[in-house]
Order: structure tokens, then C-alpha cells, then sequence
């Protein structure tokens, strides 16, 4: 395995940061073929940027195959997007991070996607805008004594205690369903300290007598000596 010589890496450096999609066969070739496609990506992975917030494998490709529409969607509409990311993260992460294969299945996935609008407008068919699915909400501590006090002690119509909390009536109903279940399993035990104690006495004890343990005499065993041989 040939080593890596100060000359071969500042070249992969500089020609990584001026282009940062270059395919790794393309810098393996600009190195004259003296380190692998393989290599060179192994050996770039310490110096190559790295995300504060980095994306998932269905976010990098949905970024790479929007830039890649025609005409290319700006950044800030590709963070409304997707829930969680900002443009400045869409933006690092497509310019920095995107590698040649992600930007190569973005252009192809946005280039059938705009076959498909041609042909559907082709035919006369009105395509509807996709909806934007939110994350589920993780519920509070406060959100569930009120989802308690409004449900079990003032016995308020879901659809109140649904606009009061601004949630789904669904999602109100299954989490009071999983908060009663899950009381029933861990019953509130009754506290030991209260309970009331009798006094132990002596009587309540079985007195035990001492016995005297006399020494069991064991009788030794004789064993029988071998006769001695009478030689003729």
C-alpha cells in the first residue's frame, strides 16, 4: 500500500474543497492513480466537514433531489420542508457534505419526477400539492394533569378538553387510556410505616432447653493381619 506523501494530499485537499462533488475516481485520477477511489475517501474522512445537525439518509436525498429541480428550489423552501432543519443546514450540508453519488440520485429522482408532472399534465390530470405530516408532540407533565383535571374531575366533552390542550380528540382519549392502564399496573402500595405494630414478647417465643451433647463412642475397626508366608 503506497503511502501518503504531504505532495498527494494537499492536491486531494485543495481539489476537494474547490469541487466538493468530484467523484473519487476523478481525485484517484488526478493523483495519477498512486491511491484507490477507496483510499482517497478513507483518507479525506478526518479533514472532511462536519454537520452540528446532520441529516438522515431520506433528508440528504430529498435536499439533493430538490436543489436539483428545474429551476433549483432555494434553500429556505427546502427547510419548510423538512421539520427540524434550517436553510443554513440544507445549504452546508448540499455544498460541504453532498457526496457525487447523492447529487447524481438527486438529479436522476428530480429529472423522473418532472416526466411524470409532463405527463400527467399531458393527460389533462390535476396533480395535488403534497401535505406537510408534522412530528408527533411529546406530552408535558402540566398537558397531562390538565388532560386529568378537565377529564376525570370536572368531566369536561372531549371536544373541549381536544381544544383546550390542542390536540386531536384520538390523541387525548389514548393517552388518558394509557395513563389508566398504566396506574393499574403499579398500584399505589399502602405505606409500611403506618401500619400498626404489636409489641413481641418473650412468650411468643418457644423457650428452647438446653441439651447436653454426649460424645457418640465409635468402635474401632480391626483389621485382620495378612499371615505371614511359610517358605518350604
Amino acid at each position: 500500500m503506497p503511502i501518503w506523501t504531504d505532495k498527494y494530499l494537499k492536491t486531494m485537499l485543495r481539489e476537494k474543497r474547490k469541487h466538493p462533488h468530484m467523484p473519487w475516481e476523478k481525485v484517484s485520477q488526478l493523483l495519477g492513480h498512486r491511491h484507490s477511489a477507496r483510499a482517497c475517501n478513507r483518507k479525506y474522512l478526518p479533514f472532511a466537514p462536519k454537520m452540528k445537525n446532520p441529516l438522515n439518509l431520506a433528508e440528504r436525498r430529498k435536499v439533493c433531489k430538490m436543489r436539483n429541480k428545474k429551476p433549483p428550489m432555494e434553500f429556505r423552501k427546502i427547510a419548510t420542508q423538512i421539520p427540524g432543519i434550517s436553510s443554513a443546514d440544507c445549504r452546508f450540508y448540499y455544498e460541504k457534505c453532498a457526496t457525487a453519488k447523492e447529487v447524481e440520485r438527486g438529479i436522476q429522482e428530480a429529472r423522473a419526477e418532472q416526466e411524470r408532472i409532463d405527463f400527467l399534465k399531458g393527460r389533462g390530470i390535476v396533480i395535488p400539492k403534497p401535505k406537510l405530516t408534522l412530528l408527533p408532540q411529546t406530552w408535558t407533565p402540566t398537558e397531562v394533569d390538565q388532560l386529568k383535571k378537565m377529564r376525570q374531575e370536572q368531566q369536561m366533552p372531549w371536544a373541549v378538553v381536544a381544544k383546550e390542550l390542542k390536540r386531536s380528540i384520538p390523541s387525548c382519549t389514548s393517552k388518558l387510556r394509557r395513563l389508566n392502564k398504566k396506574e393499574q399496573k403499579n398500584p399505589v402500595t399502602m405505606n409500611t410505616s403506618t401500619k400498626r405494630r404489636r409489641d413481641v414478647e418473650d412468650d411468643d417465643y418457644d423457650t428452647i432447653a438446653e441439651v447436653k451433647i454426649e460424645p457418640v463412642s465409635v468402635k474401632k475397626r480391626k483389621i485382620a493381619k495378612p499371615s505371614p508366608i511359610r517358605r518350604k
